[in-house]
């Protein structure tokens, strides 16, 4: 699940529902798990993509269903 930041982040930044995909099935966990507020689990996933570019994505697992979603994505690499 992806949420309304998330869309615009994409668009804005040519990041696809693929390479979210991909970052969330082949990615690795960049830093270290986080508990919210709320008792659900933060953390970063990225993974390279397109040649040298390494997107990630900010995910939270939640309690209540034990579903993805996605935050925001970014361009890791962007100067």
């Amino acid at each position: 699940m992806l949420t309304r930041h998330a869309h615009e982040r994409m668009a804005e930044r040519g990041i696809s529902k693929l390479d979210v995909s991909r970052i969330l099935l082949r990615g690795y966990l960049d830093g270290a798990l986080i508990q919210t507020d709320h008792g659900e689990w933060k953390c970063k996933m990225t993974l390279r993509t397109r040649g040298e570019r390494t997107a990630g994505a900010v995910v939270i697992i939640l309690r209540a269903s034990g579903r993805l979603l996605v935050k925001t994505v970014e361009w890791e690499d962007f100067p």
